[in-house]
């Protein structure tokens, strides 16, 4: 287990219900495996690789079933398309799975311009820029995430982004909520990377957000409700590129704890990829992070068979780009175990991170001081 003892800002409004354990760690292996940069992006793209929302009393549905008839639905998001003459306003095209394959020939189009779906299409608010799912409300269908990043907010933050929900049903997804809390000073770009799981161990599935800014890493705790009041959330700044933010999410059960676990990834200042497993049991989870072979996307699934989630990390960029990368790409296998786990790199920044993340806390400390004014 490895502990980042460096200062970090966190928010917090309820506390999460459970603190890690102290296992002994166990080596993680990793495999790397070099190929087409577009080969990178579609071996991470399939939902098979998606781990499963931990389970509660109540048998929720599995992710991406939005009808609840047992079979995998598919979500793909469009951040870019043009809705009712508002350019990269964002669509989600979703199609429902059958006994021999995805039904191809019926899909349905979700905008936020969609009968009870929250907001309006605006050019420039990428709906559907990040998306994940789980049965959130526990009805026995799953629910889709979807975050708008470009959304500007009622109180006048362009940018400020959101995350909303919409819930799926017997007759597939339809009607939605707004998950994250528009008025916060601490962000940018909510959304821009989303990640479902049960990451405070208390048997509910949460919603873990990804932005700019000071905050860039949230947890808005579940359940939820199609109407009621939120639970609660807590956050914490993980020392990314101010630019950049937390890019992607992925999320599952590395370790072994029953509960699940957050990568995430980000940026150093120079544009070069951070990856890190976080416990988020942690309040303020930047205090547990080990480092994961750099990359820019990962999904979390039990590859090898052995009850652990592993995670499959992608880096599509060339050495020029990023010393990490390699030619055509690469993606890199690190394999769960029990325990907390333990990454080679572990323990250990990378060259140049505790200066850039020391700047990047000084600059945090002086806008707390002066939101407090």
């Amino acid at each position: 287990m490895t502990y980042d003892q460096s200062e970090s800002e966190s928010v917090r409004r309820s506390t999460p219900r459970a603190r890690p354990s102290h296992e002994a760690p166990t080596p993680m292996r990793n495999r790397t495996l070099t190929t087409t940069a577009a080969l990178v992006v579609a071996s991470l793209v399939p939902l098979a690789l998606s781990a499963p929302v931990a389970q509660a009393a109540a048998e929720p549905a599995v992710p991406y079933d939005f009808n609840g008839d047992g079979l995998i639905d598919l979500a793909v998001g469009a951040p870019g398309a043009t809705v009712a003459g508002q350019a990269g306003a964002g669509a989600v095209s979703v199609v429902h799975g059958g006994s021999t394959g995805l039904k191809s020939a019926q899909h349905k189009l979700i905008t936020e311009n969609s009968n009870a779906i929250p907001g309006t299409a605006e050019a420039g608010d990428a709906f559907g820029s990040a998306l994940a799912s789980a049965d959130l409300n526990r009805d026995g269908y799953a629910d889709l995430v979807v975050g708008v990043p470009g959304e500007d907010t009622d109180y006048g933050d362009t940018d400020g982004g959101t995350v909303l929900v919409v819930w799926g049903s017997a007759s597939g997804l339809s009607g939605g909520r707004i998950i994250t809390e528009e008025h916060r000073a601490d962000s940018d770009r909510d959304g821009q990377s989303v990640a479902t799981g049960d990451f405070n161990d208390d048997g509910h599935a949460d919603v873990a957000v990804g932005s700019t800014g000071f905050i860039e890493g949230l947890v808005i705790n579940g359940p939820f409700t199609k109407t009621g009041e939120l639970v609660g959330y807590y956050g914490s700044g993980l020392n990314f590129s101010d630019t950049y933010g937390v890019g992607h999410l992925s999320a599952g059960d590395v370790t072994g704890t029953g509960h699940d676990n957050l990568v995430v990834h980000g940026r150093t200042d120079d544009g070069r990829a951070i990856s890190r497993l976080h416990d988020t049991r942690l309040g303020n989870f930047s205090f547990w992070s080990q480092y994961l072979p750099p990359g820019y996307t990962s999904a979390v699934g039990d590859i090898d068979g052995d009850g652990h989630g592993d995670i499959v990390i992608g880096n599509h960029r060339e050495v020029s780009g990023d010393p990490e990368g390699a030619k055509g790409g690469k993606i890199t296998v690190v394999y769960g175990g029990p325990g907390p786990g333990h990454h080679p790199r572990a323990g250990r920044h990378h060259p140049g991170h505790r200066r850039r993340a020391q700047r990047r806390r000084d600059r945090r400390r002086l806008r707390l001081q002066r939101l407090a004014r």
